[in-house]
């Protein structure tokens, strides 16, 4: 509020939207305002022009506020978590086929190195299953098991939407590669028990 009362922004002109953080309404408005902004980390700071998105600040700014804004009037910024602009833009574009099978393959090889942390994919299908779009949080969730195929965690989280989801057969496969990464998860063996039933 400070840099844009400094800059003289004209107040009415922004909008704040306040989203939940229990799991059932994960970074959702009250009234679904967030839909279709891709909200997955708060705050983001969305900026307009001649109302098409021009950039945005995702959690915290890279340098400061004032440089990151800078930047994105600019035209020259790279926001936080690019990798989930970019599958989100192809969620939107193609639907959840251009993140499966040989796409997923070339987006994993074009993107490796720039996908520092599994939380990235995670928080983003995580945002998408609490929103009702199941099959895109699976779909997210199972290519984040490409980018950390060594992280066990990956593979019980896409269990666990599976599970819920009613793909049993999936959520099984999924859990026993958990527990062939990490032989003591208790997640992954619960989750094997209950669906072994």
């Amino acid at each position: 509020y400070k840099v844009l009362e400094a800059a003289n922004y004209p107040m009415e002109q922004l909008e704040m939207i306040a989203v939940r953080g229990d799991r059932a309404h994960y970074k959702q408005g009250p009234n679904n305002e967030e839909a279709g902004l891709d909200i997955h980390r708060v705050p983001t700071f969305i900026l307009y022009q001649n109302d098409k998105e021009i950039g945005r600040i995702v959690e915290s700014p890279i340098t400061s506020i004032e440089a990151d804004l800078l930047q994105i009037l600019n035209g020259d910024y790279t926001p936080k978590y690019p990798i989930v602009g970019e599958v989100s833009s192809l969620l939107r574009t193609s639907g959840t086929k251009a993140i499966k099978g040989r796409k997923a393959k070339k987006l994993v090889a074009a993107w490796q190195d720039k996908v520092a942390s599994k939380y990235h994919l995670n928080t983003y299908a995580i945002v998408l299953n609490s929103a009702e779009n199941k099959a895109q949080a699976i779909a997210v969730m199972a290519l984040n098991t490409q980018f950390f195929p060594k992280e066990a965690s990956t593979f019980e989280n896409l269990a666990k939407l599976q599970e819920q989801a009613g793909h049993q057969k999936d959520a099984l496969k999924n859990y026993k590669a958990a527990i062939q990464l990490a032989p003591d998860s208790e997640k992954a063996k619960s989750g094997i028990a209950r669906l072994s039933e």
